[in-house]
């Protein structure tokens, strides 16, 4: 990722992050819009899952200009995923879920470079949980 793209996502990440709750929330409701399916992953869990999801967004988010810090710990992730049920067409259904709640959140700051560099940057993270859960 350039350094434009890396300010664009600390930028509007740093607009959204404060509003956890709504943002979890957000989550959940386009996710089962996207993928009802994907509901069965997320079972009496009261929204700890997504918690944890937006939380591992926030340090990678920290660390893009130091991507090789987080790369391990998601393709960790990646195989703790996959016997939690969590598949690779589950990841699409994610990250667009992800950027309808971000578009929501940030409304006409959710900008198409903005979006881009989203997509880019969730991107990065579904390629290196992918290639831990083939471990």
């Amino acid at each position: 990722m350039n350094p434009h793209q890396i300010e664009l996502i600390s930028q509007s990440w740093s607009k959204v992050a404060w509003q956890s709750s709504d943002l979890v929330s957000r989550f959940h409701i386009n996710l089962f819009n996207v993928d009802y399916a994907a509901q069965s992953l997320f079972v009496s869990d009261n929204g700890n899952k997504v918690t944890g999801m937006m939380k591992l967004i926030d340090v990678a988010v920290g660390l893009l200009d130091q991507w090789e810090l987080i790369v391990r710990t998601l393709r960790e992730l990646g195989q703790k995923h996959k016997a939690y049920g969590v598949l690779e067409p589950h990841y699409p259904s994610f990250g667009g879920a992800l950027m309808l709640t971000l578009a929501e959140i940030l409304g006409p700051e959710f900008t198409p470079d903005t979006r881009d560099a989203w997509a880019e940057f969730y991107e990065l993270i579904t390629r290196s949980m992918i290639e831990g859960s083939k471990n």
